[in-house]
């Protein structure tokens, strides 16, 4: 009787590896990686346009349009509402409102009503910018102001304590040319302090690291060529 019994067999199989394929795979993920790491870096801005004390904002006194610039960001601002009002900013040292000509208002640093009509004033940015909190003064609790986003539905914004309120917003998206617009509601009025906004802006990999991926993937290329090229 023959015996079948005998030592147990393992299996010494080794799945083929292409060499120059993984190889090939390896840098150009390198050169992917080392470009998308420049292509998404950012850089945050935080510009503030202080309209109160600021003496920039000394250029919007006594017009009814103007434009402001900070860290190469313009903002366009403009007084309204037009005729018969015909709206004017005003800055003086504690307050930024807005005097309406021949009225009897046209002396005020307030943004309030005239004969029922409520002023208002708008901006717009050059650039895509965040919209990140608006400080007024001299808003009591009870008062109540406008405030919307290219011309979407007004949110109420409550005056809460007449010497400063500030209000923070998640970062709403201005689209270049896009106007905010602040407008009195209801009450005596207010002062526009100062608006911040943050920008993000996508560094672009510049010339050099565009020419260097270039020159590693065609090395890459190449030599894993002349490794899969029979001898």
């Amino acid at each position: 009787m023959t015996n079948l019994a005998g030592p147990p067999v393992f299996s010494t199989y080794t799945p083929h590896v292409n060499k120059p394929v993984c190889i090939r795979l390896y840098w150009q993920r390198i050169v992917f990686l080392f470009v998308l790491s420049w292509s998404t870096a950012t850089q945050a801005t935080v510009f503030t346009f202080d309209l109160r004390a600021g003496k920039a904002a000394l250029a919007l006194d006594g017009k009814n349009a103007g434009q402001l610039v900070n860290h190469g960001l313009t903002a366009t601002f403009a007084a309204g509402p037009g005729a018969p009002i015909d709206g004017i900013f005003n800055q003086t040292s504690s307050r930024f409102g807005i005097n309406s000509v021949g009225t009897s208002d046209d002396s005020s640093s307030l943004i309030d009503a005239v004969n029922d009509i409520s002023e208002f004033l708008t901006i717009s940015f050059g650039q895509r910018v965040l919209l990140s909190k608006i400080t007024l003064s001299a808003f009591a609790p009870g008062e109540m102001a406008g405030l919307s986003i290219a011309g979407g539905t007004s949110l109420l914004l409550h005056g809460l304590a007449a010497a400063k309120d500030v209000y923070y917003f998640s970062n709403l998206t201005l689209g270049m040319g896009e106007q905010i617009r602040l407008s009195h509601v209801s009450g005596n009025g207010f002062s526009f302090e100062n608006i911040s906004l943050n920008s993000a802006k996508v560094q672009e990999p510049p010339v050099a690291v565009l020419m260097l991926s270039g020159v590693m993937a065609v090395i890459v290329f190449r030599r894993s060529r002349s490794r899969s090229s029979p001898d």
